[in-house]
């Protein structure tokens, strides 16, 4: 049954003020370390807070026709009704993790994650 998201606690990125899109209809929510998500009952991907590593860029595919949505740290899944998988992957490319950012968009089509990377 469609609602609206409530959220509290700490606000430092707007990842708690709620956008008026996410207010009604939505069907699922998720979140980040400092972004959230909400799916609409249409479908639709809504995603506030920080998009320091690029989570609330939500690509022209995971616009619509999405059934069900997650959350890490530092990026955003959504599962598309043919079980594909849009993922943005970021880590750090360098000694002990200390390096620069890498982020890249990875399409899986299957029924589990991860698929090997190389």
């Amino acid at each position: 049954m469609p609602g609206t998201v409530i959220a509290w606690g700490y606000n430092g990125s707007g990842q708690v003020t709620v956008p008026e899109a996410a207010r009604s209809g939505v069907t699922a929510i998720a979140a980040g370390a400092a972004h959230s998500l909400a799916l609409t009952r249409f479908g639709e991907v809504i995603a506030w807070g920080t998009d320091y590593y690029g989570q609330l860029t939500v690509p022209e595919a995971a616009r619509s026709g999405v059934t069900a949505i997650a959350a890490g740290a530092f990026h955003s899944l959504v599962l598309r009704p043919v079980g594909v998988f849009l993922r943005l992957l970021c880590g750090f490319r360098g000694l002990r993790g200390m390096g620069r950012l890498v982020c890249r968009g990875v399409w899986w089509r299957g029924r589990s994650w991860p698929p090997r990377l190389r």
